[in-house]
This record gives C-alpha cells, structure tokens and sequence, in this order.
C-alpha cells in the first residue's frame, strides 16, 4: 500500500481506570497519538437493543506499524469511537489491518 492512501486521520484512545464516587474502576479513554490512516466501510451488523433492531457499522482500519496498538484500546475517526475487533498485521508489510465496530 502506498503512504498516499493513507490520507485521514484517526486518534487512538487508550483506557485509563479511573475511581469515582462511589468506588467503582471506571475506563476512561485518553488520546493516545493521532495517525493517518486509509478507512473502509464495510457491511455492519444487526443488534437487538430495547426490543429495537440496531445497524452497528463496521469499519477497517489500515495504518502503518510503529505503532504499538492492543485490543483494549479505541479509535475515533469523526467523533464516532470505534471498537476494536481484530489486528491483523500478516496480510501487509509494515501495516496493520484494524476490524472495529462502532460503539453504540
């Protein structure tokens, strides 16, 4: 892949715990680095939420691989927060291959 298809730009958020009032380790989400990236929407899936049927969108990520990213952590990409599913860094050299799911 070529660095000129990577042209938008998404943030990786990574969780940190945080202790509210009433003790309870809530995730909280920091920015970690903002990277270019090439995005592709993909079909989505279909949730059941309060008896409603609910489109999930899936998106894939190709960004290059310096750097460090673990299945815990977030993207955002136009205020929406995506879910991390898959990292697949064999199919590319130096990319990574990122399936998320948004964060309904």
């Amino acid at each position: 892949m070529r660095a000129g298809l990577l042209k938008d730009r998404i943030t990786l958020l990574r969780p940190v715990a945080t202790e509210t009032d009433y003790s309870v380790n809530e995730p909280v989400y920091e920015p970690v680095c903002t990277v270019w990236a090439n995005v592709r929407h993909k079909s989505g899936t279909l949730g059941v939420s309060s008896d409603m049927l609910v489109n999930v969108p899936r998106v894939i990520f190709t960004i290059r691989n310096h750097v460090r990213l673990d299945y815990g952590m977030m993207i955002e990409f136009k205020a929406v927060r995506y879910v991390i599913i898959d990292i697949d860094d064999t199919t590319d050299r130096d990319f990574l291959i990122v399936t998320t799911e948004a964060k309904v």
